[in-house]
């Protein structure tokens, strides 16, 4: 910074003053502008990066949710309940129950019972895991990823066990 030695308005005393104050405000200027530019700057780009990240998953289910301990985060809701009926209605559907009544028992395939499980359902609740959720909480949420597990419930015809039992 200058400084240049003036006379006072008696002309007998020095003091020492700053040698041009419109170059010392427009630094302050630049100095303010500066600092308001980089906190918009930081604030834009985290407002993007929030966005995107959340955005990202408008589609997909959010991150941590599991069906039966499945890890579907990350995957459309038509993903999911294709690999779940691969599982449980392709793959359970050959399997059989035993009765035992008296001193005998019996086989009932699973498809001959009826079995119809939830899988529509339970991956509609899996996908809108934290969709209420403000932005930001989104955002936390997805930054956080805490587990969140759905269970796959079956409904059966029960009138076929009861026919077997009473044979």
């Amino acid at each position: 910074m200058d400084m240049n030695l003036e006379k006072g308005e008696n002309g007998s005393k020095l003091s020492l003053t700053p040698g041009n104050k419109k170059s010392n405000k427009k630094a302050k200027i630049i100095a303010i502008s500066s600092v308001i530019t980089i906190v918009l700057l930081v604030f834009i780009g985290t407002t993007i990066y929030i966005h995107t990240t959340v955005s990202k998953y408008e589609n997909l289910i959010m991150p941590g949710v599991q069906v039966e301990g499945i890890d579907v985060s990350g995957k459309t809701k038509d993903q999911v309940v294709k690999e779940l009926n691969s599982k449980y209605n392709d793959e359970i559907g050959n399997r059989s129950i035993k009765i035992k009544a008296g001193d005998r028992e019996y086989a009932i395939n699973y498809t001959d019972l009826h079995v119809e499980f939830n899988i529509d359902e339970t991956v509609n609740e899996a996908f809108n895991h934290n969709r209420d959720l403000g932005y930001l909480d989104k955002f936390k949420a997805i930054k956080s990823s805490e587990k969140k597990d759905f269970p796959i419930t079956f409904t059966y015809n029960n009138e076929i066990i009861n026919t077997v039992a009473k044979k």
